[in-house]
């Protein structure tokens, strides 16, 4: 595998989103956390922007049998949120687990694979 810098995968990124060409998998995990917290396409927009080499964990091949030439880049990040639903308005700082591959068609798009609740919260 392609050893990967983290400034240039986070520089990809940042075209990507600034472009508009990427897309969002609505996995269940990924559904839960829009449905928990006030985290819209703005606010993930932001994050994803705002991701620094001291988030990245690292880049590794795709594991999914029907993606296996794929590379996959995985961060995690402390943010914080608001919960949906509550009776104050105090954020809480949460930590993300996020997961994005291009796509190998000639578009290129980003496609965000993973984008939920880190397991070490």
């Amino acid at each position: 595998m392609i050893e990967y810098k983290p400034e240039d995968v986070l520089s990809r990124l940042r075209q990507s989103i600034t472009k508009g060409t990427f897309t969002i998998i609505p996995r269940c995990s990924f559904i839960d956390i829009v449905e928990t917290y006030l985290i819209d396409e703005s606010k993930i927009k932001y994050i994803l922007l705002n991701l620094s080499k001291e988030d990245y964990i690292g880049s590794e091949d795709s594991y999914n049998m029907n993606y296996q030439d794929d590379v996959v880049h995985i961060f995690e990040k402390d943010v914080e949120a608001i919960r949906k639903y509550s009776d104050t308005i105090e954020s809480e700082k949460i930590r993300l687990y996020i997961k994005f591959t291009w796509s190998k068609s000639a578009d290129g798009n980003l496609i965000i694979i993973s984008f939920h609740l880190s397991k070490k919260n």
